[in-house]
């Protein structure tokens, strides 16, 4: 018999992820309730210390309404006494029905495309893929294992339910990576990326 115990959220849990679910985004989040007006940024987390400022420059809007689909999961999941759900991966293969894969070269190319990451997914975002999401980790699996042997990283990028053209793609890529020799933006049909972990 299953000890029903261990498997029963801590109610402070629960609520933690009800209350961030629920939350209007627009106002921005910070140690005292005294924060300032609402933000036209689509998520503001403020600094914790002084100068206080936003954290989170980098979260777009689709990024937004990502991390809302994820707390509103964990908080059903709570609710239906499903926790140890809370472990699965996320469903990627049904988010994005095509995938921008990002090959560089491992060491300093590597930390210039990541750093540059944001500019590409506002791109992105303007050419109509607004659900757009890079993946923080490279690619570990399958044929990633040889191109890490060869000196070289990939990274995989969703393009969402209603992706960019190839055409397209390769227009922002031609521009984005300028400057990141060695470096390439591959258009993958949603199967052909492996499973993130």
């Amino acid at each position: 018999m299953k000890d029903t115990a261990v498997l029963r959220p801590a109610p402070l849990l629960s609520a933690f992820f009800g209350t961030w679910a629920a939350w209007d985004w627009r106002r921005p989040v910070g140690l005292t309730g005294d924060g300032p007006a609402p933000s036209p940024a689509p998520v503001t987390v403020l600094t914790p210390t002084a100068p206080v400022r936003s954290c989170t420059a980098q979260v777009g809007a689709g990024m937004r309404d990502l991390l809302v689909q994820e707390l509103y999961r964990a908080w059903e999941l709570l609710e239906e006494s499903r926790p140890e759900r809370l472990l699965d991966a996320p469903p990627l293969h049904r988010r994005h029905a095509a995938w921008a894969v990002l090959t560089v070269p491992a060491g300093a190319a590597e930390g210039r495309a990541r750093g540059r990451m944001r500019a590409l997914l506002t791109a992105l975002e303007e050419a109509g893929a607004m659900d757009a999401h890079a993946w923080p980790r490279p690619i570990t699996t399958g044929a990633d294992t040889a191109a890490a042997r060869a000196g070289a990283v990939r990274y995989a990028i969703g393009l969402g339910a209603a992706p960019p053209d190839r055409t397209t793609l390769t227009r922002l890529g031609d521009g984005w990576l300028r400057g990141l020799p060695d470096t390439s933006l591959t258009w993958a049909d949603g199967g052909a990326v492996p499973t993130l972990g």
